[in-house]
């Protein structure tokens, strides 16, 4: 059997960790508040008129640097190995450019890839109609920390002319600098439509992209 006095240093050992672990409760508990708060009221805007392209996920290829991923019919693009490296819709919530409340819009996620030559993420979406108008809303979404500006470009392919350009910065680590940026564009000839997200580090570069087709600028 063990003795009392074999057990009292295991009794020790147990009391100091409830001890540790009880102080860290309540700094965890502020930090998990603070980080969720945002998330407690928001809003759902209205979409623009229009067709979102997240409805042609399935025709359209995938680009991270010089590595191509074809189409594949689905509506989610995966081929990098790291689980946040995917193109597909998700529900992200920031901050209204407007209201400044935290506003849930149905997205694009483009998370940028580390490192040359594969250090930006570009999804191409074929045969738009000459003339097209475009737009929607581009955001970093929440992170644990801030990071590197990101740049989210839109132009025409095949004559490469930059139609808009949005630059999102949070590097003050401020949860009111991830705003829904508006953007707009017209198309000119008809051709593939690129929407583009680069970083000079990738690391928590979280963003979310709306684009609408005949969306009213």
């Amino acid at each position: 059997m063990t003795s009392r006095s074999d057990r009292s240093p295991v009794l020790v050992l147990v009391a100091l960790a409830t001890v540790v672990g009880l102080s860290l409760v309540g700094p965890l508990l502020t930090w998990a508040t603070a980080e969720l708060a945002t998330h407690v009221t928001w809003t759902a805007p209205a979409d623009p008129a229009g067709t979102s392209l997240l409805d042609a996920l399935g025709t359209a290829t995938v680009r991270y640097g010089e590595m191509r991923c074809p189409a594949n019919g689905k509506n989610t693009v995966r081929c990098r190995t790291e689980p946040w490296l995917w193109v597909g819709p998700l529900v992200g919530r920031a901050r209204g450019a407007e209201s400044g409340l935290t506003e849930a819009r149905r997205c694009l996620w483009l998370h940028p890839a580390e490192g040359a030559p594969n250090a930006s993420v570009a999804v191409q979406f074929p045969d738009i109609p000459a003339g097209a108008r475009l737009g929607g809303h581009a955001a970093l979404l929440d992170t644990a920390r801030a990071g590197e500006a990101v740049d989210v470009s839109f132009r025409h392919l095949e004559t490469k002319h930059v139609l808009a350009h949005v630059r999102l910065n949070d590097s003050g680590g401020r949860a009111e600098d991830r705003r829904w940026t508006p953007w707009s564009a017209t198309l000119g000839p008809a051709g593939t439509f690129e929407i583009e997200v680069g970083s000079r580090s990738a690391n928590w570069r979280h963003v979310c992209v709306t684009a609408f087709v005949d969306a009213a600028p």
